[in-house]
């Protein structure tokens, strides 16, 4: 980060000292690549304060320096005689490593996250995969506009499933909810036949893979409405949440199953009657699924903070262990009333172990958090580190 800032600040002197005017301009835009370097590198350097998320930091900060170096390299690649090609190539392949990388990044950062892992691992498989087209499209190693367009396709096909997969598979093993193998089933069913058709090039989307869409992202938004904690009766929030995108997925699979509004010219009839309910309902769907995280967050108690129940409490009937003398011993130190010995005791609020997430009156084993086993209740349980 510190050669990124010496550097971007050396070329914007020697930007500003002089130069004919391509040279200004190289200079000036290699100033803004390492520039750009260093404040995601700055960003990045946030996630090196815990230790679970370490290894996505130094994973973005490595390749977007990569990029960086890359995008330098195409901004002088002309002046060495390389020519416009080879600057375009490094360029496209500077832009591929810096949101592939970032994007591998965020997704090592979300494996931290027990009920994340899996779907994390899965998104960082497709996005190699997805990369391997770009670099062929980049460098031209299949030549001719068809196979571009192929190529661009299939890079966009890979990338596209990665949000159906992720949040179809958010949670899992830890929350068994069968219902989410239906969205798998439908990308593992839509995938190949996308990618038998854009390598066929045909030049309407099939019944088969459209439908495989609707289902795809109606089980995923489902499966993330569980996670938010709703107190009081926000729940039913969720509930009209996902009853409207099941409604509104039903609208389109109408559409698409039983009318061929996709290949029509005119939309004056029944069917986009039913596609105006369709996108009403997916926007009403849409949007609830989006503010059940947001109540969660601003109903939630912050760490640290005792709620009043807990502050109320004064004293707590026990059982001498020495004498068997039951008393009510005030909180904190005090002597028995029988035998003296001296009994300390107190009340907290319970607290998930490793992301401090408040548990009072959490139903199960399992945070809701980060997805963490946890001791069933009477038995031992592990208080967050005060470090």
């Amino acid at each position: 980060m510190l050669a990124s800032l010496g550097v971007a600040a050396l070329t914007g002197i020697l930007a500003v000292l002089g130069g004919n005017s391509e040279i200004l301009g190289r200079l000036a835009l290699s100033g803004l690549w390492f520039g750009i370097g260093l404040a995601v590198a700055l960003a990045a350097s946030r996630w090196l304060k815990k230790e679970s998320t370490q290894r996505a930091a130094l994973l973005s900060i490595a390749l977007v320096s990569l990029a960086v170096v890359i995008a330098f390299g195409a901004t002088w690649a002309e002046m060495f005689g390389l020519g416009w090609r080879a600057t375009s190539r490094l360029a496209g392949t500077a832009a591929l490593v810096f949101f592939a990388g970032q994007a591998a990044a965020i997704a090592f950062a979300f494996s931290a996250n027990a009920t994340m892992r899996f779907a994390s691992r899965v998104v960082l498989v497709c996005i190699p995969v997805g990369c391997l087209p770009m670099l062929l499209l980049i460098w031209d190693l299949l030549p001719g506009w068809p196979n571009e367009n192929r190529l661009a396709g299939s890079a966009a096909l890979c990338w596209g499933a990665m949000p159906p997969l992720f949040a179809c598979l958010a949670g899992f093993p830890g929350r068994v909810w069968h219902w989410r193998w239906v969205g798998i089933g439908a990308v593992a069913v839509g995938w190949p036949l996308a990618f038998y058709g854009i390598w066929n090039d045909f030049n309407e989307p099939p019944t088969v893979f459209l439908e495989c869409i609707i289902i795809a992202i109606t089980v995923s938004l489902a499966n993330i409405a569980q996670f938010p904690v709703l107190p009081g009766k926000w729940y039913r929030l969720r509930l009209v949440s996902v009853i409207s995108v099941l409604v509104s997925a039903g609208f389109f699979s109408y559409i698409n199953l039983l009318t061929n509004i996709w290949k029509r010219q005119t939309f004056n009839d029944e069917p986009l009657i039913a596609l105006k309910f369709a996108g009403v309902f997916a926007i009403v769907g849409v949007a609830g699924v989006a503010s059940l995280y947001i109540v969660e967050r601003l109903t939630r108690r912050p760490s640290g903070v005792r709620v009043a129940e807990l502050t109320g409490i004064t004293a707590l009937h026990v059982t001498c262990p020495r004498c068997q003398k039951a008393q009510d011993a005030p909180i904190g130190s005090s002597r028995c009333q029988g035998c003296g010995v001296v009994l300390t005791v107190g009340v907290s609020e319970p607290r998930c172990p490793q992301c401090e997430y408040a548990l009072l009156d959490i139903v199960g084993d399992r945070c809701p958090e980060c997805g963490l086993d946890l001791p069933r209740r009477g038995e031992v349980m592990k208080l967050p580190s005060k470090e």
